[in-house]
């Protein structure tokens, strides 16, 4: 087994059991467990929720789901070429109404990107030549 699957299997369990200390319900992957094996997952002393943890590769399976990986890789790319189209507007002095009729730009979203921009203060619309 990988050391990133090891590493992730660990951190799940690590999850899973602060899960079950801080919360009066078990996570929904527990809910098979009966009472008494709950019970006593919770009730772990630090040493043994270590133990269990370390050995966590043994009961535990990571694994990714590629379409919902690439669904979201598109989601991204998606959402960077809106970036770029607001940025393009207001690098042409596109004014608050519009950004926010167009994108749902807010006011203090729009100030901030005209900083990240470096753009001035621009008089709408833009004087005659």
């Amino acid at each position: 087994m990988s050391r990133t699957h090891k590493q992730l299997c660990k951190a799940a369990a690590q999850t899973l059991l602060v899960e079950l200390e801080h919360s009066y319900t078990a996570p929904q992957n527990l809910m098979s467990l009966s009472n008494n094996d709950l019970f006593f997952l919770a009730n772990l002393t630090y040493g043994q929720q270590k133990f269990l943890t370390e050995k966590a590769e043994q009961f535990m399976q990571v694994q990714v789901d590629l379409d919902g990986l690439r669904l979201k890789m598109k989601e991204i790319r998606e959402l960077e070429e809106l970036k770029e189209l607001e940025d393009n507007y207001l690098l042409l002095g596109a004014p608050l109404c519009l950004m926010r009729r167009l994108f749902g730009l807010h006011a203090a979203e729009f100030s901030h990107r005209r900083k990240l921009l470096n753009i001035g203060d621009f008089k709408w619309p833009p004087p005659a030549v």
